[in-house]
C-alpha cells in the first residue's frame, strides 16, 4: 500500500530528521537564552530540565523511526526521563507559588475552587482547593514517578525474557499507562 511505502520510505525518514533537528535548535535556543538570562537559580533550573525533554524526546523519537527494532528499548528511556519531568514540572509549580509552604498557606487563608470543563461540570462537583487537593497533587506525581520507571524497566526485562508479547502483560500495561 502507498502509505506503508510513504512510513518506510526515504521521504518520511528525511522528514523526521528534519522536523528532529528543528525540535533541537529552537529547544537549544530557548536553553541558552536560559542560561544567559539565569536571573532566578531555582525556577530556570527546573524550566531548563523541562526543556531539555524537546531534544531528547525528539532525538530518540528519530532513532527509534530510523532503528524500529531499537524503539522498546529507547521508548523506556524516553519513559525514565518523562517521568522525571513530570515531578520537576509539580517543583517548578510549587516554586511559581512561592515554594510548597507558602502555597499550603495561601490555600489555607483563602480556600477556593475550580470547575471541571464542560461537559463534566454539569456532573462533577467543583474541586475544592484545600491543602488535600495539593496533597493528592503530590501523592498522583510521585506515584507516576515510581510506577513509570518501574513498568519501563518491566517491559526491558519481559522484552529480553521474550514475554512482552504476553496478553496480560498488555494489559497491564495499557492499564497503567
Amino acid at each position: 500500500p502507498p502509505l506503508e511505502t510513504f512510513v518506510h520510505g526515504d521521504l518520511s525518514t528525511t522528514i523526521a530528521f528534519v522536523c528532529a533537528c528543528l525540535a533541537v535548535l529552537v529547544a537549544g535556543f530557548n536553553i541558552s537564552k536560559h542560561l544567559v538570562n539565569y536571573n532566578d537559580p531555582k525556577l530556570q533550573k527546573s524550566i531548563v530540565r523541562i526543556l531539555l525533554m524537546v531534544p531528547f524526546y525528539a532525538v530518540l523519537s528519530f532513532i527509534s523511526f530510523a532503528l524500529p527494532t531499537m524503539h522498546v528499548v529507547l521508548d523506556s528511556i524516553r519513559d525514565c526521563f518523562e517521568a522525571f519531568v513530570v515531578y520537576v514540572f509539580l517543583h517548578l509549580m510549587l516554586m511559581y507559588c512561592g515554594g510548597e509552604n507558602e502555597c499550603l498557606s495561601e490555600i489555607m487563608q483563602n480556600p477556593g475552587s475550580i470547575k471541571h470543563i464542560w461537559p463534566l461540570n454539569y456532573c462533577l462537583p467543583e474541586i475544592g482547593l484545600t491543602s488535600r487537593f495539593l496533597r493528592t497533587c503530590k501523592q498522583g506525581t510521585l506515584q507516576f514517578v515510581i510506577i513509570k520507571p518501574v513498568m519501563a524497566t518491566l517491559n526491558l526485562i519481559l522484552l529480553a525474557s521474550n514475554k512482552s508479547e504476553n496478553s496480560a502483560w498488555v494489559i497491564t500495561q495499557s492499564v497503567v499507562y
